[in-house]
């Protein structure tokens, strides 16, 4: 007769474990199964019509939007139009998308409000500018592109 309330707190046991275990689980994997796009994202911009400027740009989703910081090698001192564009570097849309805070001493930070990674990537290109009074001479570019995804470590 003792037998019995070991295994009544055995099984009582087995059954909370079996309802708390799953609630547990689902917590853990909500968190390994993160969208990809909190991942930040780095594009390479490589120079363009021998401007020697090269960097790169990382993408961040944050609850503010999205963040890109530029970081550039080569570039004056003197503030440079940055924006992103619609199409890839081979083929850009010369129509800003969005626009990003002037580029000054290869440095930029800009938080664009309303957009994703997932939203941009494999359709639009990061374009840096000579000067604002020579927009139309392209320094640096790089694609936003879906295999510049990092792989997800589980």
């Amino acid at each position: 007769m003792r037998m019995i309330p070991k295994f009544a707190a055995f099984g009582a046991a087995l059954v909370l474990g079996a309802t708390v275990a799953p609630a547990v689980a689902a917590d853990s994997m909500s968190k390994m199964a993160m969208p990809m796009g909190n991942a930040p994202l780095t594009v390479p911009l490589k120079p363009q019509n021998a401007s020697g400027e090269s960097g790169t740009a990382t993408l961040t989703d944050t609850p503010a939007g999205l963040k890109v910081v530029i970081s550039l090698k080569g570039a004056p001192a003197g503030p440079q139009p940055a924006h992103i564009h619609m199409g890839s570097c081979a083929h850009l849309n010369p129509t800003p998308k969005y626009p990003l805070s002037m580029v000054v001493a290869g440095k930029s930070t800009t938080v664009v409000k309303g957009i994703t990674i997932s939203q941009l990537l494999g359709k639009t290109a990061i374009n840096v500018h000579k000067s604002p009074t020579d927009i139309a001479t392209y320094v640096a570019c790089g694609d936003i592109a879906k295999s510049a995804m990092a792989p997800m470590k589980m």
